[in-house]
């Protein structure tokens, strides 16, 4: 029973490392996970823009109008 779990908890860890993997290769810059209000983490991508900013915050469980006035407060290009 034991390894059986050991099995599972991997493959969760290979599937996990492998979403991370995808969203960095869109991202122009650097990346930082985070867990947003829903309780899901996602991988936000840093590229100082503020339609990645808006798109990552609604991502996280945000609404747009929430997440557009935080980007906006951000110095954002």
């Amino acid at each position: 029973m034991k390894m059986h779990s050991k099995v599972i908890a991997m493959a969760a860890l290979v599937t996990a490392v492998g979403m991370t993997s995808a969203a960095d290769a869109k991202c122009n810059g650097p990346t930082r996970e985070k867990i947003g209000p829903n309780g899901r983490v996602v991988t936000l991508c840093l590229d100082g823009t503020k339609a990645t900013c808006i798109r990552d915050g609604m991502r996280q469980g945000h609404s747009r109008e929430a997440a557009a006035a935080y980007c906006s407060t951000r110095g954002l290009r």
